[in-house]
């Protein structure tokens, strides 16, 4: 059961980095430059280029505006926190900023970043989401 929990740890820890560092510049690819994308743009880039779609929730809290993922996850039955996501998300890469955007994460203009240094294991931001109780994919 440890063994699970520090691997689903790790998994989240490189989706998520992977995210924040890859999915700027795929995006700008497919879509061009914008401030935010919408979840739909989001989900199709991650499974495009076989990016982890288990923490997608993560990237979408990334790279969309609050209401564009409300909207997506009412319509999936889903209840996902967008403000928690962006702490979590800000803590671990942004320095704490829960403002940032798109123009701080260095695949979109290749500035550099602090490491994973306080990313949380702490489950997710899922009510009733993953099936393995751990912030994973909705199941």
């Amino acid at each position: 059961m440890v063994w699970g929990g520090l691997l689903r740890s790790v998994a989240k820890r490189n989706a998520v980095r992977t995210y924040v560092t890859r999915l700027p510049r795929l995006l700008v690819k497919d879509y061009g430059r914008s401030e935010t994308y919408t979840p739909a743009q989001v989900s199709r880039t991650i499974a495009r280029y076989k990016l982890n779609a288990d923490y997608e929730c993560y990237a979408i809290a990334a790279f969309s505006g609050p209401d564009h993922f409300a909207a997506h996850h009412d319509a999936l039955g889903q209840t996902c926190d967008y403000a928690a996501m962006r702490t979590e998300l800000a803590a671990a890469h942004f320095h704490g900023n829960t403002q940032f955007s798109i123009s701080d994460m260095p695949g979109h203009f290749l500035q550099g970043m602090s490491g994973d240094s306080g990313f949380s294991d702490a489950g997710g931001h899922h009510g009733g989401g993953g099936s393995d109780g751990g912030g994973g994919h909705h199941g």
